[in-house]
């Protein structure tokens, strides 16, 4: 007995000095792991910190540029303020309005290549179809043709009301005018060619909004006119005496 309680202490012994070196090795990677953890929530909330201070140093920053250009002018006088509101005119707001008359005139444009390919398609769809219920002598098949081509048919007719009613081709192609005509008056006045040729920045900042106030107002009621019902005429212009 005290043989095997001798062996059985000393089985247990080595067991225990077996465990403590793995058991060690699993707390120091928890630890190590959470060490880890914890550098990261750190260094996260550092950044966060900097970012909220860099976002606070511009947004101070851009108000006081605002204010300081709010007084400085208000030291201009009338003409200066007219000239920088023209220039300001020129370098933001024609850019932006070129930009999105380009964008109406292809959404213009692609709506009416969609209606046209539709009209083409269902055409000869609706030609095919005819065709070919007069060789077949089956019944359904005469049926599910004919049932096809009317279908189509209907296509047709429905595109091409919509064509006819809301003109997109129309409407594109006046858009398209418009931004080539304000495009062609960009680049004049920063060549300083056609009108602007030779003239002082003044007075050539000047006409250019002027042409190009004119030219977009035109655009708006060429717009408008397309816009009306094809049955409304318009009202005749009184000869002048």
């Amino acid at each position: 007995m005290s043989s095997l309680e001798a062996i059985k202490a000393e089985e247990t012994a080595d067991l225990y000095s077996y465990q403590i070196p793995g058991r060690t090795q699993e707390i120091y990677d928890f630890e190590l792991q959470q060490l880890q953890y914890a550098n990261n929530t750190i260094r996260e909330r550092e950044e966060e910190k900097r970012e909220k201070e860099i976002k606070q140093k511009r947004l101070e920053e851009e108000r006081e540029r605002i204010r300081r250009e709010e007084e400085r002018r208000k030291l201009l006088t009338p003409e200066e303020k007219l000239y920088e509101e023209r220039e300001q005119y020129y370098k933001d707001e024609v850019p932006k309005i070129i930009e999105e008359y380009k964008k109406e005139a292809k959404r213009y444009k692609n709506i009416h290549d969609r209606l046209q390919w539709t009209i083409i398609i269902c055409s000869a769809f609706v030609t095919s179809l005819t065709g070919i219920t007069v060789f077949t002598s089956i019944p359904i098949l005469s049926y599910t043709f004919k049932s096809i081509a009317a279908i189509c048919s209907l296509a047709v007719t429905i595109a091409s009301s919509i064509m006819g009613y809301f003109k997109y081709r129309e409407r594109s192609t006046n858009l398209q005018k418009a931004v080539d005509d304000i495009e062609y008056e960009h680049e004049a006045i920063k060549l300083g060619t056609y009108l602007y040729l030779n003239k002082p920045r003044e007075q050539a900042i000047g006409i250019f909004a002027d042409r190009v106030t004119n030219r977009i107002k035109e655009q708006k009621e060429q717009q408008q006119i397309l816009e009306e019902p094809p049955d409304i005429k318009q009202p005749q212009a009184k000869p002048t005496t």
